[in-house]
């Protein structure tokens, strides 16, 4: 299966940078000024009260400087949260805090709330529990690892680590002490960035996973396939039209109207074939201009 709906539970920035093929979602932008794209996790928030563990499997595309990993804290739980899943591109304030992999094999604290120096991602300084094991490859399968505990004072302290599944072993681990939870609060994201203008890395994720007291749950902000509906009533006649999101070749193509009054279903393609047909036209469409 390939498409650039991501699924129910991501905002892709932008939706031309990815693409879901056979379970991953992988990083497929082309050279231009937007060095670092994020995945919005719309479900799913970080209260910065409690602890919380993230984690996804990740691994490299195409070779080159960069990273992938997290981005947590976007809007610093103030903004809407359809806003703060657009967070991406240069740092500012309320952009959030990363936790990355870097393509030299190095776990990192990045600052993305830094106004003067967009693009610098400056590192903080991060005690380095577990150094690197050796620069990142085209056949690694890692799971890339943030916990995130409270400590004294009411601050957080959060350690990175990434660990390779076919051995289990640590590749690289760090820890950030005194962290504030306003850093943390609010959105997260998946994310990849490489190093422009010369063209960097790309990576993939799957699996992702986000528990604990910390994480809280909002299935009612999940977007597609349905986008939205239009409709008009003249006397006896319903006209509708739905927006769906650019579906994949494989996706099913039936379509289903649910009566609510009398709870009955019915299925919109055995009632208006000539419909659904240009409906698939339509989508056929969207697909290949995707």
């Amino acid at each position: 299966m390939q498409r650039s709906w991501l699924g129910p539970d991501f905002w892709a920035n932008r939706l031309q940078d990815w693409h879901l093929a056979d379970g991953r979602i992988e990083g497929i932008a082309k050279p231009g000024p937007h060095r670092l794209r994020t995945i919005g996790i719309l479900t799913r928030e970080l209260t910065g009260d409690g602890a919380a563990r993230l984690r996804v499997r990740t691994g490299t595309l195409a070779p080159g400087p960069g990273f992938s990993g997290f981005l947590v804290g976007a809007g610093a739980g103030a903004l809407d949260p359809r806003a703060a899943a657009l967070v991406q591109g240069p740092s500012g304030e309320g952009g959030g805090l990363l936790a990355v992999y870097g393509s030299d094999g190095q776990v990192a604290f990045r600052d993305h709330a830094e106004e003067s120096r967009p693009f610098a991602f400056t590192a903080f300084p991060a005690k380095v529990d577990t150094p690197a094991a050796g620069p990142r490859t085209l056949d690694e399968d890692v799971e890339l690892v943030l916990e995130l505990k409270p400590s004294g004072g009411g601050d957080l302290r959060l350690r990175l680590y990434a660990r390779d599944r076919r051995t289990d072993r640590i590749l690289s681990s760090a820890t950030l002490e005194g962290v504030a939870p306003e850093r943390v609060r609010g959105g997260f994201s998946l994310v990849e960035s490489d190093d422009r203008p010369v063209q960097g890395a790309r990576f993939w994720f799957s699996d992702l996973h986000a528990t604990g007291p910390g994480v809280t749950i909002h299935r009612d902000r999940a977007f597609g396939p349905i986008v939205g509906t239009l409709f008009s009533v003249s006397g006896s006649v319903l006209k509708l039209t739905a927006q769906l999101v650019p579906l994949g070749p494989d996706d099913p193509r039936e379509l289903y109207r649910l009566n609510r009054d009398l709870g009955e279903l019915t299925d919109v393609a055995a009632e208006h074939p000539a419909l659904v047909r240009k409906a698939e036209r339509l989508l056929a469409g969207a697909v290949s201009g995707a």
